[in-house]
């Protein structure tokens, strides 16, 4: 196991992404060293070329999921700060990070990013958006 992944694994231990339902984060590396593009993703994952894709940045995913409100309680505070420094490990450990959303109604979310090792890592979980 890599550093990278054991890094993810710490940094996610016992975190949910909550939407309409409640998902795991799940841990993955992949050895394949070629630039990963919406294409190169679709043809790893073995899912066909019109699957709809959308691109965006790791701050822009999770700033509703870091955002801190006054009315929270020390449990959802706490998970905020979770989820801060999910994020601020991810900046550290990884480059080039990406989040693909793949899917529509119940989308599957890859964050990934360069490993130190040149591989890829990072995330996969689920969003129910109805």
């Amino acid at each position: 196991m890599s550093e990278t992944v054991e890094r993810l694994q710490t940094a996610t231990a016992g975190l949910l992404w909550t939407s309409e339902a409640d998902y795991p984060f799940e841990i993955f590396e992949w050895t394949d060293r070629t630039e990963l593009d919406r294409d190169a993703l679709l043809n790893f994952l073995a899912l066909p070329p019109d699957t709809q894709v959308e691109c965006m940045e790791v701050d822009r995913f999770f700033e509703k999921a870091m955002r801190d409100r006054d009315w929270y309680d020390e449990v959802e505070s706490a998970r905020a700060q979770k989820f801060r420094d999910l994020v601020a490990m991810l900046h550290q450990t990884l480059s080039q990070i990406r989040v693909f959303r793949l899917g529509t109604v119940e989308i599957d979310v890859y964050i990934v990013g360069r490993s130190a090792q040149e591989t890829w890592a990072g995330l996969h979980t689920r969003i129910v958006e109805t």
